[in-house]
C-alpha cells in the first residue's frame, strides 16, 4: 500500500483486469486543470466576476483561442499516449525512448523556427540517439518482451515525442511572432496581455 492507504497503481489486479483506464486517468487531469487555471485567474483578476469577463473576452479571441488549441490538443494526444507506451514498455525501455522528444524537437525548431545548430549540437543528438538504441537493443536482448507488444509501445512513445517536440516549437513560434521585433520603437508602452486560459 502507499502512503495514502491506495494499492500501487502498477501491480496488476489478482483478475487480470485493469486497475484504471488510460483514457479515464488523461480525462480527470483535463478536468483538475480548469479550476486551478480559472482559481489562478480570478486571484490574478482579484475576483470571480473579473475573472468570468477576462475569460469571456479570451474565449471571444477566436484566433488567439485557435492557435492554442493546436498545442493544447497535442499535449492531449502525447498524455493518452504515454499510457499506452507505459502499458507496453518497461520503465526503463519508455524512459530511453523518450529520449527522442529531444531529437524531434531539435528537428522542429530547425524546419519551423528557421534556426541553425551547430556540428556539436547535431553530434549530442546523434550520440543520445544511438544510445538509446544501443540500451534498448541490450534489453531486448537480455529479456522477453512485454506482453501487449513493443513495438506498439515503441510507436506509441514515439508519436508522443513528435507531437511535444511539435508543441513546444509551435507554440515558440506563436509567441515570437506575437511579440514585435528587438529594437523596435514603440511610442507607448503595450498595454498588458489579457490572461489566457492556455
Amino acid at each position: 500500500r502507499t502512503a495514502w492507504g491506495f494499492p500501487p497503481s502498477r501491480r496488476p489486479a489478482a483478475d487480470g483486469a485493469p486497475l484504471y483506464l488510460g483514457s479515464a486517468a488523461v480525462f480527470l487531469s483535463e478536468c483538475l486543470k480548469l479550476p486551478l487555471c480559472l482559481a489562478l485567474i480570478a486571484r490574478e483578476e482579484g475576483g470571480v466576476r473579473p475573472m468570468l469577463a477576462a475569460v469571456r473576452r479570451c474565449l471571444l479571441r477566436v484566433g488567439d483561442t485557435a492557435k492554442m488549441a493546436v498545442p493544447a490538443l497535442c499535449y492531449l494526444l502525447q498524455n493518452r499516449l504515454l499510457f499506452v507506451s507505459l502499458s507496453r514498455l518497461s520503465a526503463t525501455s519508455h524512459q530511453l525512448w523518450s529520449q527522442s522528444k529531444t531529437l524531434f524537437t531539435a528537428l522542429f525548431f530547425v524546419r519551423l523556427l528557421g534556426q541553425r545548430l551547430e556540428l556539436a549540437q547535431w553530434l549530442a543528438l546523434l550520440l543520445l540517439s544511438l544510445g538509446v538504441c544501443t540500451v534498448q537493443l541490450g534489453e531486448a536482448a537480455g529479456s522477453a518482451p512485454p506482453a501487449g507488444g513493443s513495438l506498439l509501445g515503441v510507436a506509441a512513445v514515439l508519436s508522443s515525442s513528435l507531437l511535444s517536440g511539435f508543441a513546444n516549437i509551435y507554440f515558440e513560434k506563436v509567441l515570437k511572432e506575437a511579440a514585435p521585433p528587438p529594437g523596435a520603437s514603440t511610442s507607448a508602452p503595450p498595454p498588458p496581455p489579457p490572461p489566457s486560459l492556455w
